[in-house]
């Protein structure tokens, strides 16, 4: 997994580039601090799906590019059969599969979305411009959403504005899967 943090570092220092920008202005795309960002661009640690999408939104590319180093090139469908997404395991507590990554101008980015069980108290949070929806497919989760703590299992949804901080932890002994869709 190393390897694939290594590459998303260098493609999104290579964006970063190519379009002129400091590190400081990446930094307030993604709404971080300059060390930070300056920490996601070398590999040093993982950047978080969600800041990711905000700043390839200011950028005005598709997050599949700097996921996968490729160019969506389908605008009338995207199939993504079991399993087959771009999968992205982005820290002990959450792994991600990107959905519809060969699809351009989406209006949203949709996840298939593993919370892993976590005996730890706090799980990791983080905010975003946009909305987001979550909807529970299996498990249980306590959604953080600034000072709230909202519980939610199977078949349960939620839509929010996520620039408020938030995260997400399972409970019980099992993971949780949803659909996550950032907008």
């Amino acid at each position: 997994m190393d390897n694939l943090f290594k590459d998303i570092a260098q493609r999104l220092k290579g964006l970063r580039d190519a379009l002129d920008l400091s590190s400081e202005e990446m930094a307030s795309y993604g709404g971080i601090t300059e060390e930070q960002y300056n920490k996601y661009e070398s590999g040093e640690i993982d950047i978080p799906v969600s800041v990711m999408h905000q700043i390839c939104q200011k950028c005005g590319i598709d997050i599949s590019e700097v996921l996968t180093g490729e160019s969506p090139h389908n605008s009338l469908y995207s199939v993504t059969y079991a399993n087959k997404g771009t999968y992205i395991e982005r820290n002990s507590e959450y792994s991600y599969q990107a959905l519809t990554s060969n699809f351009k101008g989406k209006r949203g980015e949709p996840y298939h979305v593993i919370v892993n069980t976590d005996k730890s108290p706090n799980s990791p949070t983080n905010k975003h411009d946009g909305q987001e929806f979550n909807y529970i497919l299996e498990g249980k989760v306590e959604l953080m959403l600034g000072n709230k703590k909202i519980i939610l299992g199977k078949g349960d949804s939620i839509f929010f504005n996520s620039s408020v901080s938030h995260g997400l932890k399972a409970l019980g002994n099992e993971n949780a899967e949803l659909l996550v869709i950032i907008m």
